[in-house]
C-alpha cells in the first residue's frame, strides 16, 4: 500500500483462507467495503509518499489509478488538505474541452528553522538510542 498498489493488497487479503469460512454467512458487503477502504488508504499513502514529486494532480487521473469514484477521491483529498497532511488547494483546469476538470495544486513548503532543528534533534536522539543498544549488546 505504501506505493499505492492496492491491487496487490486486494489479492493478498482476498486470497486468505479465512474468507472460505465466511461463505456460509450472508456477508457480501464486507469485501466490497474492505476493497473501498483499501483503495482510499492506497490513495492516501500514495499522496503522502509522492506529493513532493508533483506540482498538481488531476482528480480524474487519481480516480483512474485507484478506480475510485470522483466523490471518494474528493473526500480523501479534502481530509488531507484540511488536516494539513500536505499543503494544497483545488483548481479548475481548462484544457479546451467544454467540461471543466479539477486538479489539486500542491504547495511545496520548506521547513522552518525550528522544524529543521527538531528534525536534527530527532535524528541525533535516534542515533543515540541505537548506540546505546549496540553498547549493551
Amino acid at each position: 500500500l505504501s506505493r499505492g498498489d492496492w491491487r496487490s493488497c486486494r489479492d493478498l487479503v482476498f486470497n486468505l483462507k479465512c474468507w472460505q469460512l465466511w461463505h456460509q454467512y450472508d456477508v457480501a458487503a464486507i469485501p466490497a467495503e474492505l476493497l473501498r477502504r483499501m483503495k482510499e488508504v492506497a490513495l492516501r499513502t500514495y499522496l503522502l509518499k509522492f506529493h513532493t514529486h508533483y506540482a498538481s494532480l488531476g482528480v480524474e487521473s487519481l480516480c483512474g489509478m485507484f478506480e475510485l469514484p470522483v466523490e471518494a477521491a474528493h473526500n480523501v483529498l479534502n481530509k488531507m488538505i484540511i488536516s494539513k497532511e500536505f499543503m494544497g488547494s483545488w483548481q479548475n483546469v481548462l484544457d479546451g474541452t467544454p467540461e471543466q476538470k479539477q486538479a489539486v495544486h500542491i504547495y511545496h513548503v520548506e521547513p522552518t528553522p525550528l522544524q529543521r532543528l527538531a528534525i536534527s534533534f530527532a535524528d541525533k536522539a535516534t542515533q543515540f538510542g541505537r548506540n546505546n543498544v549496540n553498547l549493551t549488546n
